[in-house]
């Protein structure tokens, strides 16, 4: 006779993390943030350089059933907060932008790319709009 197994333990996503103190974004919760992102991407090279937006749009939902205590609109501010707030969180739009820009246009030679980044909550949904500046980069024939 086969022995059935126990029951499978749900394990809730912690929101934030505050041992600094302030709240700070959980590395699990940004995965499964970026998990469930939604986004366009939009902008064109020109002469100058490349000026472009994505959009980042993330269904909340799933976390009334996903995290450590109840999804009420404290939690919701705290989300936000913490969202806005993190470096990671940045560096991953950033990062996301560019890879886009480039792939959208393998040729274009840009220089650094700025990006700055602003924060939403409408309804259950998390906004992330980013806006990416490039200045194109001529490569100089006969430069020693």
């Amino acid at each position: 006779m086969r022995r059935l197994k126990g029951l499978a333990r749900v394990r809730r996503l912690p929101l934030v993390r505050t041992s600094t103190g302030r709240p700070t974004l959980a590395v699990e919760m940004e995965h499964a943030l970026f998990d469930r992102a939604e986004w366009m991407f939009e902008g064109a090279p020109s002469p100058a350089g490349f000026s472009g937006s994505a959009l980042i749009s993330i269904d909340l939902t799933f976390l009334g059933r996903s995290i450590r205590g109840a999804w009420n609109e404290h939690a919701r501010l705290v989300l936000l907060h913490a969202v806005s707030g993190s470096v990671r969180v940045r560096l991953r739009v950033m990062r996301l932008a560019r890879a886009e820009l480039h792939r959208r246009w393998p040729g274009l030679v840009v220089g650094p790319v700025e990006t700055s980044a602003r924060f939403a909550l409408r309804g259950e949904r998390l906004f992330i709009d980013v806006d990416v500046e490039a200045r194109r980069v001529e490569a100089r024939v006969g430069a020693r």
